[in-house]
């Protein structure tokens, strides 16, 4: 009979025993997590959302045919637009003026993308100092560091 004693003591689970050390390491059960959250959390923050978005622009000529010369007249029959003037959309697309027009149109200047100040004039900023940039300059260096516009080549697809 007790031989079938210790064989039953042995299949017992011991349930006082288990919640004694889940008690005694409490601070592993909640610490490892907790640290674990805090530094995917920070990780996360620093972390930059990738929006991309492709746009095309064809470009046509508007001049009437009244008014249109014989070059004009040529130039549309073989094609449309010139190179050149494909070249100057482009150049009106990148300027620093229709650009802040967008900024300020969109409100680009709360958002927190358009807002990481470096290092450098953030400390520049603490000490008073000059080089600190105002936030519609640091969207605008932000937008434009991230806006791509070229021509397709043969075309006048911008």
């Amino acid at each position: 009979m007790s031989q079938q004693d210790a064989l039953m003591r042995d299949d017992d689970i011991d349930v006082i025993g288990i919640f004694a050390q889940l008690k005694k390491y409490w601070w592993l059960l909640v610490g490892i997590p907790l640290v674990v959250g805090v530094m995917l959390l920070i990780g996360f923050s620093y972390a930059t959302p990738k929006y991309v978005s492709t746009a095309r622009v064809l470009i046509q000529e508007r001049s009437a045919p009244f008014t249109a010369t014989t070059e004009d007249t040529n130039r549309i029959a073989q094609g449309g637009p010139s190179v050149e003037t494909v070249r100057i959309q482009v150049e009106v697309i990148k300027s620093n003026n229709l650009t802040l027009n967008v900024i300020d149109d969109l409100g680009l200047t709360q958002y927190s993308e358009f807002q990481k100040g470096g290092l450098l004039n953030k400390l520049s900023a603490l000490l008073g100092g000059s080089r600190a940039v105002s936030a519609r300059d640091r969207a605008l260096k932000i937008f434009n560091d991230n806006l791509d516009v070229y021509t397709v080549d043969g075309t006048t697809v911008i």
